[in-house]
C-alpha cells in the first residue's frame, strides 16, 4: 500500500469516525429518554401492584391496610414509618386492630402474625430496582401530591387505608400518585417533552389503574380520566 492509499484509509477512517459520533450524539437522547420512561412504566406498575395488593389482603384479614410511600428502607423493621409525599418506597402493613383475635401460636417466619391488636404487621415493601434500597429510583421522582391536574383535583396519595369491604376508607376523592423524570434530569413531561409521566390513580371505591396525564383525547384509553 502506497502512501497516497494509506491517506485515503485515514481520511476514510476519521470520516467513519465522525459520522459515529454524529450518530450517537442523535441517538443519546432517545436513548435516555426510552431508559427513563421504562423505568416509570415500571415503577407505576409495581406501584399498583402493591396497591391491589393491599386491597386484597384487606378483605382476606378483614382489617385495614395501608400503602404508604416512605423514605424509610421499605423493609419489616420500618413497618411503622411515617409517610412522605415524595417518598421514593412503599411499604404495604396490616393496622392494628384492638378486636383482633390472638394470632395462632406459635408465631413463626412460616407462620406470622395476619392482624395484632397493638402494632404494625407488615406485608410487603417495594422500590426503586424492587430491593431494600431506593437507589434505582435515581431517575424517577414519585409525588402523592398531584393537586389539580386536566381539571381534576385529587387527594394526596401518601397514604392510603383499604377496609375489609375493599374500599379506600381514607379518600373523600380519588388520590393520585405521579412518576415523572427526576428533577434535575432536565426532562420535561409529554407534550413538552420526550417522557411519558404516568399516574396511578385510586377511587374512593378501591380501584386503581395506571394512566396517563397527557392523553386527553375522547375515548383514549390511557386517560386519567
Amino acid at each position: 500500500m502506497n502512501a497516497l492509499s494509506r491517506g485515503f484509509s485515514l481520511v476514510e477512517l476519521m470520516i467513519g469516525l465522525v459520522l459515529l459520533g454524529v450518530l450517537i450524539a442523535i441517538g443519546l437522547p432517545s436513548m435516555r429518554a426510552y431508559s427513563v420512561n421504562s423505568k416509570i412504566l415500571a415503577l407505576a406498575q409495581s406501584y399498583q401492584a402493591s396497591v391491589q395488593q393491599a386491597r386484597s389482603h384487606a378483605v382476606l384479614v378483614n382489617s385495614n391496610v395501608d400503602v404508604v410511600l416512605t423514605s424509610a428502607i421499605p423493609t419489616a423493621a420500618n413497618v411503622a414509618a411515617t409517610a412522605s409525599a415524595t417518598g421514593p418506597n412503599w411499604i404495604v402493613r396490616v393496622q392494628p386492630n384492638p378486636d383482633a383475635p390472638p394470632p395462632v401460636a406459635p408465631i413463626t417466619a412460616s407462620n406470622p402474625a395476619t392482624v395484632l391488636t397493638d402494632a404494625y404487621v407488615f406485608v410487603e415493601g417495594r422500590g426503586g430496582s424492587d430491593d431494600t434500597t431506593s437507589a434505582g429510583l435515581a431517575a424517577v421522582d414519585i409525588n402523592s401530591n398531584v393537586g389539580t391536574l386536566n381539571g381534576v383535583t385529587y387527594d394526596d396519595a401518601k397514604l392510603i387505608t383499604f377496609s375489609g369491604l375493599s374500599n379506600a376508607a381514607s379518600l373523600l376523592k380519588s388520590a393520585a400518585v405521579q412518576f415523572s423524570a427526576s428533577a434535575t434530569s432536565g426532562m420535561a413531561c409529554a407534550p413538552s417533552g420526550p417522557i411519558r409521566c404516568l399516574m396511578v390513580v385510586i377511587s374512593p371505591g378501591g380501584q386503581s389503574k395506571v394512566c396517563d396525564p397527557a392523553a386527553t383525547s375522547v375515548g383514549d384509553t390511557r386517560s386519567c380520566t
